[in-house]
């Protein structure tokens, strides 16, 4: 293990931008590719605070499978850097907290991912005060970084149909590629939602899908009427296709639940040269559905209701986007 005490050997007198440097070498790969990999492939035992908080973390506040692998992934790193510096993760002060925060700003982690990875952290200490006997959470003053406000990059319902209907083929790909995109614009779910979406969730008769989100939450979101020859088209090569019953309602070729990864491609597949690469993503058609519905007159308390947000600000930044198209009459009767 290398420690702060080993660099004060090469360098006497170290700052910490010194130690930054030669731990930036020694940590690249565990912050850039290393929280990639799952949780499965952490071989090192974790402190007994770490457990603890997992375990409440996953049979007490009940977080979904994808926030588990996150969380793990996070407090494992935030132990890898105390390992690296020296110190316990039950020993870190502050001054830790705020140097593994500088730490990740130096090798170019942006600051909305470092403050997710802080509020999981400060979290896991909280629950160590709260229930384990911990004396002081050392990250209670770390303030959040500044985050660009960006509007959200949606896509135009035109390009969406084009990419969609450029994407020929009655193969079980092909159709499934289709139908996942559609299912995206007309819904506006997510792709974890997606992902675990299953065949008893979707209700041809009502034409009602229910969508699972975060911490379970149940929500009814109703089926457009462009989207019904999607599914049907896609019930109908998956019936032919799967050789037995599979609870996912996008699947693989051979009944297993696709990842979020996989339905990514698939986005990204479908769109190919359409649109610039970082904007074909599942997440931009969850822009467009919100962009449409409001520029459609959809109250923006509904809107929010469909997308599964806990918050209304965070469906008021569609406003902004739809606000050019909604005011023009306006302006244009006014000049």
């Amino acid at each position: 293990m290398v420690s702060c005490a080993h660099i004060r050997i090469c360098y006497p007198n170290p700052n910490w931008h010194t130690i930054c440097a030669i731990l930036s070498v020694l940590m690249r790969f565990l912050c850039c590719i290393g929280l990639r990999n799952k949780p499965k492939c952490f071989i090192k035992k974790y402190v007994y605070m770490i457990n603890e908080f997992l375990n409440f973390c996953e049979n007490g506040r009940n977080l979904s499978q994808q926030t588990m692998k996150q969380y793990t992934i996070v407090v494992h790193t935030w132990q890898q850097f105390c390992e690296l510096c020296g110190i316990s993760v039950e020993t870190a002060t502050s001054e830790n907290a705020m140097q593994w925060v500088l730490f990740q700003s130096r090798n170019g982690i942006k600051a909305v991912t470092i403050n997710n990875r802080v509020s999981i952290v400060r979290t896991m200490y909280d629950f160590a005060c709260r229930f384990l006997g911990h004396d002081v959470n050392p990250f209670v003053a770390i303030q959040r970084l500044k985050v660009p406000k960006l509007l959200p990059q949606f896509i135009e319902d035109a390009t969406i149909r084009q990419a969609v209907a450029n994407f020929k083929g009655t193969d079980f790909h092909s159709v499934r590629a289709r139908t996942v995109v559609m299912f995206f614009y007309c819904t506006g779910i997510r792709r974890t939602e997606l992902a675990t979406l299953q065949l008893s969730d979707v209700d041809d008769a009502s034409k009602v899908i229910h969508v699972f989100g975060k911490g379970r939450k149940e929500r009814l979101v109703p089926m457009a009427d462009a989207l019904l020859p999607y599914i049907t088209e896609w019930m109908s090569i998956r019936l032919v296709t799967i050789p037995h019953a599979s609870p996912w309602f996008f699947c693989s070729s051979t009944g297993d639940q696709i990842s979020a990864t996989a339905i990514a491609n698939i986005v990204r597949e479908v769109f190919g040269t359409l649109i610039p690469r970082k904007l074909a993503h599942p997440h931009a058609l969850r822009h467009s559905f919100a962009t449409h519905c409001m520029q459609c007159g959809l109250p923006i308390p509904d809107i929010g209701r469909l997308l599964g947000h806990a918050n209304t600000a965070t469906t008021l930044r569609y406003l902004s986007l739809s606000a050019p198209s909604m005011y023009s009459a306006f302006i244009n009767k006014a000049f």
